[in-house]
C-alpha cells in the first residue's frame, strides 16, 4: 500500500513540479518536489522497495525532461545506493542532517547530471550559473524539514495497521478519571 501511494505521490508532485511551479518568478526559483522525495525514500524506506521507486521516478523524470535516456534512473538509483551506504556509517534519522544531506546531494546529482551532458550531448548548449544553483540547493533545504514530516506522517497513515489512524485514537481504560 505504501509502494502504490508513493508512485502516485511522486507522479503527482512531478507533474506539479513541471507544469505549475514553472510559472513562479524566476527569483523565487523553482523547487524540486520529485528530488525531495528520491532523497526521503533513500533515507527512510526498505531497500529493495526504495531502489523500486527511486527507479521508477528516474524513468518518470526520463520522460519529462527529455534529456538522455537513462539518465535520470542512472543518478536517481546512485543517490538511492550511496545514501544507503553513508546511512550504515552515519545516523540519517536526526532531522537536523536533512537538509545538508538535501542540498549536498542536489549539488552532486546536477553536477553528475552537467558533466554528463556537456561530454556526451555537444547539441546541448549548457549555461552553469552558480547563483540558480545556490538558490536552488537552498529552497531545497528549506523544503526539506516540512516535506519530510509530511512524507513520515503519510507513511504511517498507509503503513499496514495504519488504517485505523483516520480516526482518532482512544487510550485508556474508559475510564477518563485513571490513567
Amino acid at each position: 500500500m505504501q509502494t502504490l501511494f508513493f508512485l502516485i505521490l511522486g507522479s503527482f508532485m512531478l507533474v506539479c513540479q513541471t507544469s505549475l511551479l514553472t510559472r513562479l518568478p524566476a527569483w523565487v526559483g523553482n523547487p524540486d518536489l520529485l528530488f525531495l522525495l528520491v532523497v526521503y525514500v533513500s533515507i527512510r524506506m526498505p531497500d529493495l522497495r526504495g531502489f523500486f521507486l527511486a527507479i521508477f521516478f528516474g524513468l518518470l523524470m526520463d520522460v519529462f525532461s527529455g534529456l538522455a535516456p537513462g539518465l535520470f534512473p542512472f543518478i536517481y538509483g546512485g543517490l538511492f545506493l550511496t545514501a544507503k551506504l553513508l546511512a550504515r556509517r552515519i545516523i540519517f534519522d536526526e532531522p537536523t542532517h536533512h537538509p545538508a544531506l538535501t542540498a549536498f546531494s542536489y549539488l552532486a546529482c546536477h553536477s553528475i547530471i552537467y558533466l554528463y551532458l556537456e561530454f556526451f550531448s555537444q547539441d546541448i548548449d549548457l549555461f552553469w550559473s552558480w547563483h540558480d544553483l545556490l538558490l536552488a540547493m537552498l529552497i531545497q533545504a528549506v523544503l526539506t524539514l516540512p516535506l519530510f514530516q509530511l512524507f513520515d506522517h503519510l507513511q504511517e497513515i498507509f503503513s499496514a495497521d495504519g488504517g485505523h489512524q483516520w480516526l482518532p485514537r482512544r487510550g485508556g481504560t474508559g475510564n477518563r478519571f485513571t490513567a
